[in-house]
């Protein structure tokens, strides 16, 4: 029987749950009068992504309108939240190999001792 991988299962899950609240996110209208709101549930996942933000600074299309060629959303994300996306793959998949890494040392020995 094959043990999980949590480099591969990490990455899978959290991409899925971070495309499904992004699209959640979306759907979300904002109250009148409020321009800055955020819907809670991109909080959420920007928040179990936290690490995974930094990502979003590669998409080329905030520096301005020489990268007007490159389309503003994909598959119905916008450009950043698909570097974030790729971001969540990134760190979750770093996250995975490092409990991997743990996992596949040597088990623990516990050794008991009679008194005397």
């Amino acid at each position: 029987m094959h043990k999980l991988r949590w480099t591969w299962a990490l990455p899978i899950t959290q991409s899925l749950v971070a495309a499904s609240l992004l699209q959640w996110g979306y759907s979300v209208p904002a109250p009148r009068g409020s321009e800055l709101y955020v819907p809670t549930a991109r909080l959420i996942c920007r928040g179990l992504n936290a690490p995974a933000l930094i990502f979003r600074m590669f998409d080329p299309i905030r520096y301005g309108p020489e990268f007007d060629w490159i389309p503003r959303s994909t598959l119905g994300f916008d450009s950043d939240d698909l570097f974030f996306l790729v971001g969540v793959i990134v760190v979750w998949y770093i996250a995975g190999r490092s409990l991997d890494g743990v996992a596949l040392e040597r088990p623990l020995r516990i050794v008991a001792t009679q008194p005397s």
